[in-house]
């Protein structure tokens, strides 16, 4: 009787992280489709970076290469320029790495995905957002608009003489 019991917590340990791992990427493709998580590699660099992100889910195994600004740390797929500060980047070797790791470090929860069709059907890598409003703000500046917002701020900020 005794083998019967261990047996079967066993079966119960081992189904608890199957369980959890399912639960976690349903709960991340209901966001998905409500507006309160993102895929793709800029829009998540992107959230993490602006600190909307609450889960981020990566493919175990994918990797991709990227730019970081020496100047102020942004991460970036593939900017020459930082988009945020207008200055020359590097290449990162593995830029979903080094996302996991400033979002961990963040507070941010980091789960690596198995093997999901479900998951590699949306992307191989998501994050779940901190709110659906976050969504629009969790993007990369485009350097057109930012160039016409400093143009305002200049403007605003000069005397105008008649």
């Amino acid at each position: 009787m005794e083998p019967e019991r261990s047996s079967l917590a066993s079966t119960r340990r081992r189904a608890a992280p199957k369980t959890l791992d399912t639960d976690l990427i349903q709960r991340f493709l209901d966001d998905l489709r409500d507006g309160a998580a993102v895929t793709g590699l800029e829009a998540v660099a992107a959230a993490l970076q602006q600190g909307h992100a609450r889960l981020l889910l990566v493919r175990d195994g994918y990797a991709k290469m990227g730019r970081c600004c020496a100047a102020c740390g942004r991460l970036s797929v593939n900017h020459g320029s930082c988009p945020w500060c207008f200055r020359a980047t590097e290449s990162v070797l593995d830029l979903v790495a080094e996302l996991a790791d400033r979002a961990a470090a963040a507070g941010v929860t980091v789960f690596r995905v198995a093997a999901d069709a479900r998951f590699d059907a949306a992307g191989p890598i998501g994050v779940c957002l901190t709110s659906p409003a976050a969504r629009h703000a969790a993007a990369i500046p485009e350097a057109r608009a930012l160039r016409g917002l400093f143009a305002l701020k200049r403007a605003s900020s000069r005397p105008r003489f008649a």
